[in-house]
């Protein structure tokens, strides 16, 4: 006998009911304010490593569960090794875009440097926007609204001239919307070697992957029972059991080595971000290098043996040395290191003695502010800033920093000299400016705590 599927159903009306109410709104674009909504969409402000994240607690929180006796091995063997897998890929995923991007920068230097002038002169055109709601007339408010509107206007073909950019930058860059683990892998491994800080972590991290980038590339295994070949997978490869509990010991460790490797990749990010490098030597290399260029009295006796010296340690042609030379002595925080210092900003040494004298308390600052002229002003607020923050900044930023404040147009309220002076000091050093670092220092006795 054919039954209709409503004849197999054998639901009470106030299921059906219950049903109908249930679905009749949708999960999806729901706004009722709950704690169990989650932001998706441009509000949510998703990176692949919030994603990463979320299958990371994933495993966590399943094998917490079987621990606890709330659930049992069996069922949610394949949920947390394919979320262990997926938050491998997302791993690589990742790790291949700042990679890329790295290998980018390096390889369109003059590219990257216009889209970085690009990107502040859209900032600086953002903060000249007002809103017309504080006008006091209708025909300011209509000229406010025309302002804007211009303001946008050259904001809408600035960024097309960035997204130019950045496409120049990352062109033949591979599309990643593979989930195969094993391709995903040759893809890093064809560019890891654009710095070898990049090259050696990542190598040896691998050798902790080989399970999954070999045993499931494509992902098939930690979801489905059997293969194209109606084989089960597992059975397979000779496997009858998996320690879910090895497993979760394991993917903390993993975890752990992902997080400090991406963090890693950021810091050399933004490391080339700086423009500081040559095509054979990165920034940090260039400092090394700094550290080891003999001093002025005896450059003319050692040169030769030092070049041969960082010719051959680093493997340099005679040209790239000479450049790696140059870069050096061109910068300012680098040049310090060789025993001669380039100064960022002539400062007049009474503007530091006044500036000295209000962290003292001998006068005040309001009346002192203005025997600065606005670039010592914006040289002196650019040191605080880098010595405030040392960790966000390298000496390079000093001069986007300035071109900042200037178009902020920053007041004598910008600087407190009691509370700022020993930020101004340790900015000045990181500068390469030790010696308005030292005048500054010089404070009598009774004062040191103000730079300690």
């Amino acid at each position: 006998m054919e039954y209709k599927i409503s004849e197999t159903l054998t639901l009470s009306d106030d299921v059906i009911n219950e049903l109908d109410k249930c679905f009749a709104t949708s999960a999806f674009n729901a706004r009722n304010g709950s704690r169990y909504i989650a932001c998706v969409g441009e509000n949510g402000d998703y990176g692949l490593d919030t994603i990463f994240d979320g299958f990371a607690e994933t495993v966590k929180t399943l094998i917490a569960s079987i621990g606890e006796g709330k659930n049992c091995a069996d069922p949610l063997v394949y949920p947390i090794l394919y979320c262990v897998r997926h938050s491998i890929e997302l791993f690589l995923k990742m790790s291949y875009e700042m990679m890329f991007a790295i290998k980018g920068i390096k390889s369109n230097k003059s590219t990257f440097e216009k889209a970085r002038d690009i990107s502040l002169k859209i900032e600086m055109l953002k903060k000249d926007k007002r809103d017309p709601f504080f006008t006091e007339t209708d025909e300011e408010c209509d000229l406010v609204k025309q302002q804007n509107q211009k303001i946008d206007e050259t904001i809408a073909l600035l960024s097309e001239q960035y997204d130019s950019c950045w496409d120049k930058i990352l062109c033949n860059k591979e599309n990643q919307m593979t989930h195969n683990l094993e391709s995903l892998h040759k893809d890093i491994i064809a560019i890891y070697n654009v710095d070898e800080r990049i090259q050696t972590e990542y190598d040896f991290i691998a050798k902790y992957l080989e399970d999954y980038l070999k045993r499931d590339p494509n992902g098939d295994m930690y979801r489905y029972l059997v293969n194209d070949h109606n084989k089960r997978h597992f059975v397979s490869k000779g496997i009858q059991t998996v320690d879910l509990l090895k497993i979760g010991e394991q993917f903390i460790h993993l975890k752990a080595l992902f997080e400090d490797y991406l963090s890693n990749l950021s810091n050399i990010h933004r490391e080339y971000s700086t423009l500081t490098y040559s095509s054979k030597l990165s920034r940090k290399q260039l400092e090394e290098i700094s550290f080891l260029v003999p001093k002025p009295d005896e450059f003319s006796s050692m040169i030769e043996a030092f070049k041969i010296q960082i010719m051959t340690k680093y493997q340099l042609s005679k040209s790239d040395f000479d450049k790696a030379l140059k870069i050096i002595r061109n910068h300012n925080e680098f040049s310090w290191n060789t025993g001669k210092e380039l100064l960022c900003q002539k400062i007049r040494t009474d503007v530091l003695a006044l500036i000295k004298q209000c962290a003292c308390g001998e006068k005040e600052w309001e009346d002192a502010y203005s025997f600065l002229s606005k670039d010592e002003f914006y040289s002196i607020l650019a040191f605080k800033e880098i010595g405030r923050y040392p960790y966000q900044y390298y000496s390079e930023d000093y001069y986007i920093i300035v071109r900042d404040f200037q178009n902020r147009r920053l007041d004598r309220y910008a600087l407190k000299p009691n509370v700022d002076l020993k930020f101004v000091i340790r900015g000045m050093i990181i500068c390469g400016q030790h010696t308005y670092a030292e005048l500054l220092k010089t404070l009598q006795s009774s004062d040191k705590q103000l730079i300690s």
